[in-house]
């Protein structure tokens, strides 16, 4: 069963939240990281020393100004590091990356080549651009007062993952690859994380989808679940909860608007719903983030 970040490790980080993490600096790989299988995919980035490690069967080496990408469900075996290793690690999972279309494409091209060439070596240039998308992304994990910091640090990870891809790809691997490049399970992969994003939180069932994708329900979930090791309702899910999130804390809609809206069948069943995922109710939800419902 994988491990969630979250639940593991939070002592040395930085910056976490169910998306996305950072640590400025570490002179390790935290151990709760080692031979588990996490929820979030790692990018490392080496400042100084040395690391090595195993992923699946590959032999992976990261040196001073390397960086490494760890895919998640896959874990870090034989870890071994020089005294003077100094390292930048972030977290991040898919759900974070699905939120841009056009991120989602290149990286489902990229996805099935991580493993066979995990690290990358920037050019001075290069690294120098790592090193501002860092500093700007810590700037504001240690200035948290301002009601849109998640935003602003998943957009501006999302802007730095587009960057990677400009460094990692040449203009004509980019140019070349298309849809022929990827595997039938890939692409159905992609279409339904497409068509959740176009339903804004209001798909329901794993039914629904397979209807609009022309497959069985039994089909949809053998794929999503091998693609993603999570099966179909668990991503459904995210997304309507996402959704909720963005309306309860930047709409003026009243709590029973956003039920309709979202298209729950009852006020109590969409309070439900909101408590399970969030831990709160929404009007909880609400009041912790600033805002008080007005009406009902």
């Amino acid at each position: 069963m994988e491990k969630r970040i979250a639940d593991l490790y939070r002592d040395e980080l930085d910056y976490i939240d169910n998306d996305f993490f950072i640590i400025e600096e570490t002179d390790k790989i935290p151990e709760q990281f080692i031979n588990e299988v996490l929820d979030m995919e790692l990018l490392v980035f080496c400042t100084k020393g040395k690391a090595s490690f195993r992923l699946e069967e590959k032999s992976v080496t990261i040196e001073t100004g390397q960086c490494a990408l760890c895919p998640d469900y896959t874990p870090i075996y034989d870890l071994m590091v020089s005294p003077d290793l100094k390292l930048c690690v972030m977290g991040f999972s898919w759900h974070l990356l699905e939120d841009v279309p056009a991120l989602v494409k290149r990286a489902w091209l990229a996805a099935g080549e991580i493993l066979n060439e995990p690290v990358f070596t920037p050019d001075e240039v290069q690294r120098k651009r790592i090193e501002l998308y860092i500093a700007l992304l810590m700037y504001h994990v240690k200035n948290q007062g301002s009601r849109f910091c998640k935003e602003i640090i998943h957009l501006l990870f999302q802007t730095f993952v587009f960057e990677l891809i400009n460094m990692t790809c040449g203009k004509e691997e980019t140019a070349t690859l298309d849809d022929s490049d990827i595997s039938q399970g890939t692409l159905l992969s992609r279409q339904f994380f497409e068509i959740l994003a176009q339903g804004e939180g209001t798909i329901r069932s794993v039914a629904q989808v397979a209807k609009m994708m022309n497959v069985t329900p039994k089909y949809l979930s053998h794929v999503i679940s091998s693609e993603t090791s999570h099966p179909p309702l668990f991503h459904i899910h995210k997304y309507t909860i996402r959704a909720i999130e963005r309306q309860l804390r930047y709409s003026d809609y009243t709590i029973k608007e956003i039920s309709t809206r979202m298209g729950f069948p009852s006020l109590a069943f969409f309070g439900k719903f909101v408590k399970e995922h969030l831990g709160m109710s929404p009007k909880e939800y609400r009041t912790r983030n600033g805002m008080t419902e007005v009406g009902f």
